[in-house]
């Protein structure tokens, strides 16, 4: 009878030993899951995992260089990195630290570290040849209006992506457009029997104009530099005037009638 109960004790802890799980088995089954499960996620696009990253890096390195470059001209008094001495306009591409063999299709911006504005120039992280001795990047120059616009190279721009650009350092011109000059009946001159009137140029450039006292056969020719200028016509009585002028190249005229208000 004891030997029937011990053998049925000892099949009995051998089956707990094969069925159950410790503790620390749980663990390590939850731990390779998790492993597992992270593994299958990153390998379903690890292309756009990558990309997203690199894409946040090459806008961080635009914005660096380009700000960069502006701080440079600030403490320069609006000159440009030595690099850009005597290039025309276009488009360059941006030599890496410490490279002095740049072309002439290239620019040099080691003064940005030389003035501690830069650690180093970075590198496009698409930039995976580290014998080229380019960034990656590029710079649009205009010398003419000091502008400058640093975007990707697009021999680094992956497959499908469209190259940042980095707002230019300088606002673009705004096209000039002249103002039309007014006309001012100012007052009688009693002592002269002659009316006053003023012309107001807001341009910064000169015009010359023509006026006609209308009934009568009085004219008068003037020219009106920026700011107030005054003529006079021989008749002090109501009337009107009128006086012509041309502004880049299209013919104008502003009428204006007399008052009858004496001159003090």
């Amino acid at each position: 009878m004891k030997k029937t109960i011990k053998k049925y004790l000892k099949r009995r802890e051998k089956s707990k030993k094969i069925g159950g799980f410790t503790f620390v088995e749980i663990v390590l089954i939850i731990a390779i899951l998790g492993v597992i499960t992270v593994m299958v996620i990153y390998g379903i696009k690890p292309v756009e995992v990558y990309r997203k990253a690199f894409n946040l890096q090459t806008k961080a390195d635009i914005k660096s260089i380009g700000d960069g470059v502006k701080t440079f001209a600030l403490r320069n008094r609006g000159k440009y990195p030595i690099g850009f001495t005597g290039l025309p306009e276009g488009t360059y591409d941006i030599c890496k630290s410490g490279y002095s063999g740049c072309t002439s299709n290239s620019v040099n911006l080691d003064d940005l570290v030389a003035e501690g504005i830069l650690s180093k120039i970075p590198v496009s992280p698409y930039n995976l040849d580290n014998t080229t001795t380019y960034t990656g990047y590029q710079i649009n120059y205009n010398p003419l209006i000091k502008q400058v616009n640093v975007i990707e190279a697009d021999l680094v721009n992956p497959p499908g992506s469209t190259p940042t650009t980095t707002p230019s350092l300088t606002p673009t011109p705004t096209p000039y457009v002249p103002s039309n000059m007014t006309l001012t009946s100012m007052c009688n001159d009693l002592s002269t029997g002659k009316h006053k009137f003023r012309v107001r140029n807001t341009n910064p450039d000169p015009i010359d104009y023509s006026f006609t006292l209308y009934g009568t056969s009085e004219t008068g020719n003037g020219n009106a530099p920026q700011g107030d200028t005054y003529f006079y016509v021989t008749t002090s009585q109501p009337g009107t005037t009128v006086i012509n002028y041309s502004l880049n190249g299209v013919n104008k005229s502003t009428v204006k009638a007399q008052n009858t208000s004496p001159c003090s």
